[in-house]
């Protein structure tokens, strides 16, 4: 019965989703694909940055994590509020000053053509990396409770995720991503608020309870542990600052409101909504733990990114798995669906050059279709990959994946918007943010360890001071600006 009523869900949702990407992308040009016709108002975009910033991740892994790491994930929400706030003061004014249609468009104009495909590239790593890790914990859980039992494998559930999502998404471009990124937030907020109210129904848990709950292990007082309290919160402002004011998937919807004090306004509300959610699914988190507590199930054998399904599915209702279903449908969608269109942004614009050539308007769209195809083919190899490599708690992967993706990013804007007066040799930008990786790798896998240091997400940071530093350098063997 249960894998019907998901069969079913299933379908429902998609074809509401397939019906608003119809309405959305009729008459729709090269220009509402990239930018929306920069017309959408701020209070729903912000609700659709909601949604791509929390993902299944968020909705499986920080619920479950509570389990066994209580509330310390605040400190990173702490530092993401920090982060959020200098986009809004510094970043959007300048995208909106250039008129921008990919974000990387000022590294070309700081630091010409290999400045640009070196952001460009970063970013396109960064994002493959990311949406098939979130896109991927949330079809593991249908596999492990539904999909494996009827002999549906892995591969055929994410090909037919990714062809559906193409087909809503290819003609109308962030323009629909908008829109249904908002109505995904909303399922995802509905999800956790039902399954609140069906924990706080089976424990008939008190005020006092729930303040018991929440005040579990909130920060980390060790220097020398890896989410030492200090270290995320500043890594989480680093985060905050490079996984969306510097990444195309989420300027791209901020860039898309009608003015600058718009988008800033989003982004100021975004940064509120952003805490209060992440607080509520870490206060779920805390219920699922007493439920399982209360039920004798505690010292449960089950990775952490599964107990919330396992109770969703098994123990707290048809009500509950229903939510929950929808919650987590919407949480596969909201983050690879919109990395599947800004991907195909940054690419066309950074490498194919959309902005500056004089190719035609149909052979334009007929190019921008494959590279959208040609994405959703790669996402499809990742997801594989991510199957085979990892089996630890997603939310603590990705982000530290994003110390190595990110950090060049960080240290190539940092170096732009601070040195105005320098300009690196141009061949050596690519070969400058490879070694940084390398050698943030080196520090974090072979130094701390020696110093019996346990290496957090302070790695972001470190990763674009050290970009920051060799672009200097170079930059000193060609101190004027030319």
């Amino acid at each position: 019965m249960a894998g019907w009523l998901l069969l079913g869900l299933f379908i429902g949702y998609f074809a509401f989703l397939g019906l608003i990407g119809y309405v959305t992308g009729k008459n729709s040009s090269e220009q509402t694909f990239h930018q929306g016709g920069r017309k959408t108002a701020w209070f729903i975009i912000a609700l659709g940055m909601v949604a791509d910033s929390l993902s299944g991740v968020t909705f499986i892994s920080i619920p479950g994590n509570v389990h066994a790491q209580g509330f310390s994930y605040m400190q990173i929400v702490l530092g993401y509020f920090i982060g959020y706030q200098i986009i809004a003061a510094i970043l959007i004014p300048l995208y909106f000053k250039l008129n921008l249609t990919s974000i990387y468009e000022y590294l070309y104009q700081r630091f010409g053509f290999m400045g640009q495909k070196t952001g460009s590239a970063f970013f396109l790593i960064s994002r493959i990396i990311g949406a098939s890790g979130r896109l991927f914990l949330a079809v593991s859980v249908f596999q492990f409770f539904f999909l494996d039992a009827i002999g549906v494998p892995l591969e055929i559930t994410v090909i037919v995720l990714m062809a559906l999502m193409y087909a809503y998404t290819y003609k109308g471009g962030i323009k629909t991503l908008i829109w249904t990124d908002s109505i995904q937030a909303l399922m995802m907020i509905l999800g956790l608020v039902v399954t609140l109210f069906a924990i706080q129904d089976a424990l008939n848990l008190s005020i006092s309870d729930w303040s018991s709950m929440i005040r579990n292990s909130w920060w980390i007082t060790e220097p020398n542990q890896a989410h030492f309290w200090g270290k995320d919160i500043l890594a989480g402002a680093f985060i905050a600052l490079s996984m969306t004011g510097l990444d195309q998937t989420m300027m791209q919807k901020s860039l898309a409101c009608k003015q600058v004090k718009d988008a800033q306004k989003n982004m100021f509300w975004f940064a509120f909504l952003i805490a209060i959610v992440n607080f509520a699914f870490l206060a779920l988190g805390a219920a699922l733990s007493q439920y399982l507590s209360a039920k004798g199930m505690q010292n449960i054998d089950l990775k952490a990114d599964y107990i919330f399904p396992f109770l969703a599915f098994e123990y707290l209702g048809p009500i509950v798995m229903v939510a929950f279903t929808l919650g987590l449908i919407a949480a596969s969608l909201s983050s690879a669906d919109s990395v599947l269109t800004t991907l195909t942004t940054a690419f066309c614009v950074d490498f194919l050059d959309f902005g500056k050539s004089n190719t035609s308007s149909p052979n334009r769209q007929k190019i921008r279709t494959l590279v959208h195809l040609g994405f959703a083919f790669l996402l499809w190899i990742s997801i594989m990959a991510f199957d085979a490599l990892t089996n630890d708690s997603l939310i603590y992967v990705i982000l530290s994946l994003a110390g190595y993706t990110y950090g060049p990013l960080l240290g190539l804007f940092t170096f732009g918007l601070l040195i105005r007066k320098l300009r690196p040799i141009e061949w050596t930008i690519p070969l400058i943010a490879c070694i940084s990786v390398v050698l943030t790798w080196t520090f974090a896998h072979v130094l701390a360890p020696q110093w019996n240091y346990s290496a957090g997400f302070e790695l972001l940071p470190l990763n674009g001071c050290i970009t920051f530093l060799g672009l200097w350098i170079s930059s000193l063997l060609q101190p004027q600006y030319d």
